[in-house]
């Protein structure tokens, strides 16, 4: 859809963009009636608009579409002809134009109710293949009115190093999350055709796209691990939880901390706390960010140094009055037990 967009943006073109879904219908394509005034009349939507005035017209997500939906566009594709609700009909460009090369005025032809389909009328249809992903395949009359193109991702090694250049400083943990990405995707491929017993829908899917978000997250938070981002744009599935667990890139896995375990002062570092107290898998509830460091303190995420756990008390109390973790809050922290050191890059535990 993007690189779509991006073409009609370089080459100047309107467009008109339907997302399908198995609520659309066929007056959600054409014409819907509506009432104004007091009096019911068609109005038309965006097939009809982009037909009459030239435009693109991008469907995005034919495979959710009704298999019955897509054909009333067939004749329109095929010989630029449709019927319309209101008893108006769209001709190709040529007969309407050859009928006013034979002495029928325009006038003439509005008045018989025949509309000039724009010669610069095109349609980009955007689906996902199936079976491989849930959804109905495509009528074979409709798919033989296109032209297709497999979009498919760049080889992992042509993305590893496009994350290396995002992030060097993760650039190995990011090869891994990519091999985890990779990994998923093998699963999900392997899975019976959809509607069967464990079928594709059954397991999640992640864009290897969506690491360039992680890579850009790393660059800006250098000393946040890979592994806290990760759930950022990993499914919350067992499935997805293992294949980073596989590269050693455990969802929400704290560096010294064993699930269920309290350290010796009682506390529990706080982005893991409500996972352990059944509060939601890997959710802070709040809290400021922290892990338990090598000396009995707590490390707050992008700090250079340790922070007692007395601050971390009063960093997460006062983040709680304010509802998000701040610098505020880490400056509230440093003032109530004196600590000193404490990088102003504290502001990255929010």
């Amino acid at each position: 859809q993007l690189t779509g967009l991006r073409f009609c943006q370089l080459t100047g073109r309107e467009v008109e963009l339907v997302s399908l879904s198995r609520d659309t219908t066929e007056s959600d394509l054409k014409q819907r009636r509506e009432i104004s005034q007091a009096t019911v009349k068609y109005s038309d939507q965006p097939v009809v608009q982009a037909a009459l005035h030239g435009r693109v017209l991008v469907l995005e997500g034919l495979e959710k579409a009704e298999r019955n939906l897509l054909p009333v566009l067939n004749n329109l594709l095929e010989n630029r002809e449709m019927p319309l609700e209101d008893g108006r009909f769209i001709i190709a460009p040529e007969r309407y134009d050859a009928l006013v090369s034979s002495g029928t005025s325009a006038e003439s032809l509005a008045s018989r109710r025949l509309l000039r389909c724009h010669p610069d009328f095109t349609v980009l249809a955007i689906g996902l293949p199936v079976p491989k992903f849930p959804g109905a395949p495509l009528d074979p009359p409709l798919r033989s009115r296109f032209q297709a193109r497999s979009v498919s991702f760049p080889p992992s090694a042509t993305r590893k190093s496009h994350l290396a250049a995002a992030a060097p400083s993760a650039a190995a943990d990011l090869g891994r999350a990519s091999d985890a990405l990779d990994t998923l995707a093998t699963l999900h491929a392997s899975r019976p055709p959809a509607g069967a017993s464990g079928s594709a829908e059954e397991l999640p899917m992640a864009t290897p796209s969506a690491l360039d978000s992680l890579a850009r997250l790393a660059a800006l938070f250098p000393l946040a691990p890979i592994s806290a981002l990760l759930p950022r744009v990993l499914p919350p599935h067992p499935v997805a939880r293992d294949a980073a667990a596989r590269f050693g890139l455990g969802a929400g896995h704290v560096p010294g901390h064993v699930p269920g375990h309290v350290p010796a002062d009682g506390r529990v570092p706080g982005h893991v706390r409500g996972r352990d107290q059944g509060q939601g898998e890997g959710r802070d509830q709040g809290h400021v960010p922290t892990e338990l460091g090598p000396t009995g303190g707590y490390f707050i995420a992008g700090l250079r140094a340790p922070f007692p756990a007395e601050a971390v008390a009063a960093a997460e109390a006062a983040a709680e009055a304010a509802g998000v973790g701040t610098v505020e809050a880490i400056a509230a922290a440093q003032a109530a037990v004196g600590a000193e050191g404490v990088s102003a890059r504290g502001g990255t535990a929010a």
